[in-house]
C-alpha cells in the first residue's frame, strides 16, 4: 500500500536559515505517528511542507501522491485539516471548539 505522507530529501529554509535537511519518511494509511523534538527543531515546518505551506527547496513532498505546494488551497483543504499554533485566529472560539467542529 502506498504512504499517504511522504517526503524524500526534503530541506527547507526559512530566510537563510536551514531548518531542515535530508528528511525523508514515509507514513502509512490507518497509522498513528508522533513527530517529537525540542523548540526549534522544525517539527511545525515539517508539517507546513507536507501541507504546502512552505515549499521545500530541495527533496520532494507528497500527500495523497499529489505535491501539495502544485495543489491549489481549496483542494489542499480536503486533503487534511491544520490548526495552526498562532496564537491569535480571529475566530472568537477556542482551538478546542474550532477542532470540534
Amino acid at each position: 500500500m502506498s504512504a499517504v505522507l511522504e517526503f524524500q530529501g526534503v530541506a527547507v529554509a526559512l530566510g537563510r536559515r536551514e531548518v531542515l535537511s535530508g528528511v525523508d519518511a514515509a507514513f502509512a494509511p490507518g497509522t498513528l505517528t508522533a513527530v517529537c523534538g525540542p523548540n526549534g527543531a522544525g517539527k511545525t515546518t515539517l508539517l507546513k511542507a507536507a501541507l504546502g505551506l512552505v515549499k521545500p527547496k530541495a527533496g520532494r513532498v507528497r500527500l495523497f501522491g499529489r505535491e501539495p505546494h502544485h495543489v491549489a488551497p481549496d483542494a489542499r483543504a480536503g486533503l487534511a485539516g491544520y490548526l495552526p499554533q498562532e496564537r491569535r485566529i480571529g475566530w472568537g472560539m477556542s482551538a478546542v471548539r474550532i477542532a470540534a467542529l
